[in-house]
């Protein structure tokens, strides 16, 4: 079993400090368009630190996946695997100054009602985590510049500052992100007040709170209390019924 106890025990003093209510965030789909692992494989490839067979790799695995031939948790496993052992033998700190400029542009990339509903939960005095299958090295980047108060995302091993092509731990899939909100709530006392995502692979993240937030999929339904974020919905009434609904959560 996968433990995330260094990263839980580090969100734990955070939270005790600030808040007692918290916001677990799905972030591919939600926070950000599309799959953040392909354009940074993609950045990676141009920078000459990966061939262009790992591109080719990873974009036969995302046509198979848009055409129902293999589900999202093989994607996110697969894809995974893919990543990790294209890094092998590489320096982690090479990649992290990458990583710092690979951000200088993906910020486009992010939906435009994000920063919004981020600031909103901060000021509700909401702590965020963020659960993805999304490469630890860029999401740790968003979480300084964001104001996340943690985040828990694909991790590749790395040994004497080198990646060893292993696949540490992985909350793109189903049941690890599962294992990852069980582990949230058995550490601590917090509340989780909201849950937002775009997709059923994010059930775990859903079934944790009493208010869901949903982004681009109207059919998706979770049982509970639910908004829909959608391109035909204005952003600002959506966001003031999201702030109603949690204020006194």
């Amino acid at each position: 079993m996968i433990k995330y106890y260094s990263q839980i025990s580090e969100l734990k003093e955070c939270i005790t400090a600030m808040t007692e209510r918290i916001a677990l965030v799905d972030w591919d789909g939600t926070i950000r368009k599309d799959f953040t692992i392909k354009p940074w494989v993609r950045h990676l490839m141009h920078a000459r630190l990966l061939s262009s067979k790992v591109n080719d790799q990873l974009e036969r695995l995302f046509l198979s996946y848009y055409e129902n031939m293999i589900s999202h948790d093989d994607l996110a496993r697969l894809s995974a695997t893919v990543y990790a052992h294209s890094l092998s033998g590489r320096s982690r700190r090479l990649i992290a100054r990458h990583a710092h400029r690979f951000l200088i542009s993906d910020p486009n990339q992010l939906f435009g009602f994000s920063m919004k509903l981020l600031s909103t939960l901060r000021e509700q005095g909401i702590a965020v985590i963020v659960i993805s299958g999304a490469p630890m090295e860029i999401l740790q980047l968003y979480r300084r510049s964001l104001g996340v108060e943690a985040v828990h995302g694909l991790d590749i091993e790395s040994k004497n500052g080198l990646y060893t092509g292993n696949v540490l731990r992985n909350p793109g899939i189903l049941m690890e992100k599962e294992e990852v909100v069980q582990q949230i709530l058995g550490q601590y006392n917090a509340r989780v007040v909201m849950a937002m995502g775009n997709s059923p692979s994010d059930s775990p993240l859903f079934q944790a709170a009493p208010v869901n937030v949903i982004v681009n999929n109207t059919s998706l339904r979770t049982g509970k209390r639910e908004f829909h974020i959608t391109a035909d919905i204005s952003e600002d009434q959506i966001l003031q019924d999201i702030k109603k609904e949690i204020a006194d959560l």
